[in-house]
């Protein structure tokens, strides 16, 4: 993650930070919100090396349980925001 602290000219300091935004799986990142205001909700992912595991399980009647397990790794020399909802608030200003 990048930090910068930046201090305008009346003394006000701010700190910015720098990251990716990746999309999960329930989630679109349509064109039309290009240049709009968004809200993003999500979980900040730090630079480095990240392993996930994701099993779902999916009983039925009448038929065989069946269970999916998804390993995910990935070396990131910056940080991620995993998005898992979006939404258009508007116009910027």
């Amino acid at each position: 993650m990048n930090l910068c602290t930046l201090q305008d000219a009346n003394g006000n300091a701010s700190t910015t930070t720098s990251y990716l935004l990746v999309p999960g799986e329930s989630v679109q990142i349509q064109q039309q919100m290009v240049g709009r205001k968004v809200e993003v909700t999500g979980m900040m992912i730090p630079a480095g090396e990240h392993h996930s595991e994701t099993t779902t399980k999916t009983e039925r009647e009448g038929a065989p349980d069946s269970s999916t397990t998804v390993k995910t790794r990935s070396k990131g020399a910056m940080a991620e925001f995993r998005v898992t909802s979006i939404r258009e608030l508007g116009a910027c200003n």
